[in-house]
């Protein structure tokens, strides 16, 4: 019985880790992209993530109904892995001034520039 809880800890360290760094970064690449209404990106990325939080506990809920827990845990884990992948198509913000006619000397993002 112990093993499952060193066993589940664990994973709920890694999940709670990797959704942190994930949430960071895109609230990060929002503010670099949104100049004239940043407020309003960074709150419909924060609403989004709030959203999420929201479903996840009837679709858990559902799935485990469906599938058991094991094939729930499956299927979570295939969506967490396309949210990689979208995570990956994540653009630097220099490559967006250099599509622009008159690249700026510094950053479009003021949270980079004080790196």
């Amino acid at each position: 019985m112990r093993v499952q809880y060193v066993d589940m800890s664990s994973v709920s360290v890694c999940v709670g880790a990797g959704f942190g760094m994930m949430r960071l970064s895109s609230i990060v690449m929002v503010s670099c992209y949104f100049s004239g209404r940043r407020a309003l990106a960074t709150a419909a990325v924060l609403c989004g993530s709030g959203v999420g939080k929201l479903l996840v506990a009837p679709l858990s809920r559902h799935l485990i109904d469906t599938y058991g827990w094991r094939g729930a845990n499956c299927i979570v884990a295939g969506l967490v892995l396309h949210a990689a992948v979208c995570g990956s198509l994540f653009r630097p913000a220099a490559a967006a001034d250099r599509r622009s006619a008159s690249p700026s000397p510094r950053s479009s993002c003021a949270v980079m520039d004080k790196v």
